[in-house]
């Protein structure tokens, strides 16, 4: 959708598809113009899940008094893509191709995984065992997915879903009773955490015949886990020792770089070609770092007059987005350049606060804004 400067309020509607929202104010020159992405009829709520190559943007908006997961296209049109019988429904991935997943209530507060069909049905995705939750949390190009899914109510087993929905239970390292997956390359490895009863989390991969083996910790450190993997397999993860959190990075053949050393960073993001964001925070202030494939950092401070600030996602040129705050007054989202300037990215008029949760290889980034009435708005940069 091309906006321009002017404001209003525009409803289309082609068949299953409808758009409720508002043009976006002047940007300032040579920067990101904000779009309101809106949200369905008798909506009032929207927020963003992924973003995907192509600019398509999965995540969810209320429409008569539920959850609905949405799809917005290139142009900014949204569609809504149903709930699973009377239950809500958010799409939380989206692969370059267009494959979408997610998760949709299935009684209670409990979350069941689902996925959803070339022509937009949504196909619930089997669990492993009833009264538990399960969800998919990573996809890769040819539609696979990885996640977990419960054996009984609060007991995890890390799973992969095969493309016509059947799940497969992944194995656990010896001794140990419970794990998650959390991210699977274009191969089908598959990476997450394989823990003990009391929670001593171990890193670990799957090859695509299921088979568990552990990756290694830096000298030092006595637990950790992978969150994400590239297409290519490497892998983003943590350690933990008595200083506290370190993210870490394993290649394709796993070896391991611990990427901080001198301060304790939870790791948030790894872009397709290895470039990695974290975030930290204690005694009322807060860092956040920038890594390049060959390990040189890059610190990522708040906004002038701000105290935390807090990236999300970083893209193979290095920008990275995220938000600012003082921990008083609400964060606002904001963009690091290449060489780690921050800048506060435009706000919805009346809005007061929001954030920048991801960010594509062409620099479309998106993000969510807040309003005093409760309401919250999905929001596009480009």
């Amino acid at each position: 959708m091309v906006m321009g400067t002017r404001r209003g309020v525009w409803v289309a509607v082609v068949g299953a598809v409808a758009l409720v929202g508002f043009g976006a104010p002047p940007a300032e020159a040579g920067g990101p113009r904000i779009i309101d992405l809106g949200f369905l009829p008798d909506g009032k709520h929207s927020h963003v899940r992924d973003l995907n190559e192509r600019g398509e943007v999965v995540g969810a908006s209320t429409s008569g008094g539920r959850l609905h997961a949405v799809r917005w296209d290139r142009s900014g049109r949204i569609t809504d893509m149903g709930t699973v019988g009377s239950d809500s429904t958010e799409a939380t991935l989206i692969n370059d191709s267009g494959a979408v997943a997610g998760f949709y209530r299935c009684g209670g507060s409990r979350t069941c995984g689902v996925r959803w069909s070339a022509s937009g049905e949504p196909i619930p995705l089997p669990p492993l065992g009833e009264g538990g939750d399960s969800e998919p949390t990573a996809i890769n190009e040819a539609g696979l997915l990885a996640g977990y899914a419960d054996v009984a109510y609060d007991d995890p087993r890390p799973v992969r879903w095969d493309c016509a929905g059947q799940v497969t239970r992944l194995p656990l390292l010896p001794g140990d009773t419970r794990g998650w997956a959390g991210g699977i390359d274009r191969e089908g490895n598959v990476v997450g955490i394989s823990a003990t009863a009391d929670r001593v989390d171990h890193p670990v991969r799957w090859d695509a015949a299921g088979r568990v083996s552990v990756l290694p910790l830096p000298e030092g450190r006595t637990s950790g886990w992978a969150s994400k993997t590239t297409a290519d397999g490497t892998i983003l993860g943590a350690a933990v020792g008595p200083d506290g959190v370190h993210p870490v990075r394993w290649d394709r053949r796993g070896r391991v770089t611990e990427l901080s050393g001198d301060v304790s960073l939870s790791p948030v993001w790894i872009s397709p070609r290895g470039r990695v964001v974290a975030s930290g925070s204690a005694e009322g202030a807060g860092w956040a770092k920038r890594w390049d494939p060959s390990g040189r950092v890059t610190d990522l401070p708040p906004l002038a007059g701000d105290t935390y600030p807090q990236p999300f996602s970083v893209n193979d040129s290095g920008v990275a987005v995220g938000r600012s705050g003082s921990g008083v007054s609400a964060p606002h989202p904001v963009r690091w350049s290449e060489s780690g300037a921050v800048r506060r990215l435009p706000e919805l008029p009346g809005a007061f606060g929001g954030w920048a949760g991801e960010i594509n290889g062409r620099g479309v980034i998106i993000g969510v804004m807040h309003y005093n009435d409760a309401s919250s708005h999905a929001v596009v940069w480009r």
